[in-house]
Parts: C-alpha cells; sequence; structure tokens
C-alpha cells in the first residue's frame, strides 16, 4: 500500500512540474509576441515657441500594420501659466497616413508652420490636421 501511495506522489509531481514548464514557457511567448505589437515613437524633431510656452514635436510612430508621421503640440515643463483645473494635454495636431511630414518651424510664438511633401498624392494624405490648438494656429505648407 505505501509503495502505491509512492508512484502516485511521484506522478502528482512529474506532472506539477511538467505544468510549470509549460505555463511559464506560454507567458514567454506571450510576452515575446506582446512586445512585436507595442508601438514605438521616435521623436525627429522638438522646437520651443519663441516665447518659451510650448513645444512643437515632429515625430514617427511605428504602429502595428505600419508607421505613421504625426505633429503635437503641448506645454513646455516648467511652465506654470496654467490653473491647477485647466491642464492642456499634450495633443497630436496633424497626422498622415504613411510619411509626407517634413518639418516644423514656429513663425512667432502663436504659429506654427507643418511642412509636407506636397508632390506625391500617397505621402500628403492627412489622417486628420487641426488648424488651432489652445490659441496656437497650424499653418500647412505644401513643399
Amino acid at each position: 500500500m505505501k509503495l502505491r501511495f509512492q508512484k502516485i506522489h511521484v506522478g502528482y509531481w512529474v506532472f506539477g512540474i511538467v505544468l510549470f514548464l509549460a505555463v511559464g514557457l506560454f507567458s514567454c511567448a506571450m510576452s515575446a509576441s506582446m512586445q512585436a505589437l507595442r508601438m514605438t515613437n521616435e521623436d525627429i524633431r522638438e522646437l520651443r515657441s519663441p516665447d518659451g510656452k510650448y513645444v512643437a514635436t515632429l515625430a514617427y510612430r511605428d504602429g502595428l500594420t505600419e508607421g505613421f508621421y504625426y505633429v503635437s503640440l503641448s506645454p513646455a515643463k516648467g511652465w506654470h501659466h496654467l490653473q491647477a483645473n485647466d491642464p492642456i494635454p499634450d495633443d497630436e495636431v496633424a497626422e498622415v497616413a504613411a510619411e509626407g511630414l517634413e518639418k516644423i518651424a514656429w513663425a512667432g510664438s502663436g504659429k506654427l508652420i507643418v511642412t509636407y511633401d506636397a508632390t506625391s498624392s500617397e505621402k500628403a494624405k492627412f489622417a486628420f490636421k487641426k488648424t488651432v490648438w489652445h490659441g496656437v494656429r497650424i499653418v500647412y505648407r505644401g513643399d
């Protein structure tokens, strides 16, 4: 009777170890596949407005299927002109379907110029573009 109990006990240990290893391998595989699905951002150019209040960023986001370029505006770090109940979020103001955004430039404190490639209709396809962001005018120029 004692021998049978030992065989069953060893069987449970082997099953437990195999199950533990299988779950570990599965979670490693899922973690690796999730890393492949993660979106990454690469800042290409970051410009502070002439008055120092805002930062404009031209960036590339590598997405799940393909990447795209976008422009975002945000308050400059350390600029405390905002009320505690009136935060201005980091906000995308323009995005193209693939590539085509070429550069950004400030033309005074309240005007941002976004230059894009207008030679190819495929490159100049905007997913969206805003013309005003919290008092900052945004002008688009085809190059």
